[in-house]
């Protein structure tokens, strides 16, 4: 085996990781913007109703 055919299966690795990476990284600014709309929601609500 050449060590390319050995640095083919470690880069397909690493490659499948960091595109799992990028996934939960885009899962997780989805979240946050979510998170971030819904204390603007509250915000809202909690100003119309004197704070409470």
């Amino acid at each position: 085996m050449c060590c390319t055919t050995k640095l083919q299966q470690p880069q397909r690795t690493l490659n499948g990781m960091g595109g799992a990476l990028l996934a939960d990284a885009t899962r997780w600014e989805n979240q946050a913007d979510e998170l971030e709309r819904q204390a603007k929601e509250k915000d809202k609500a909690r100003a119309g109703t004197g704070g409470n």
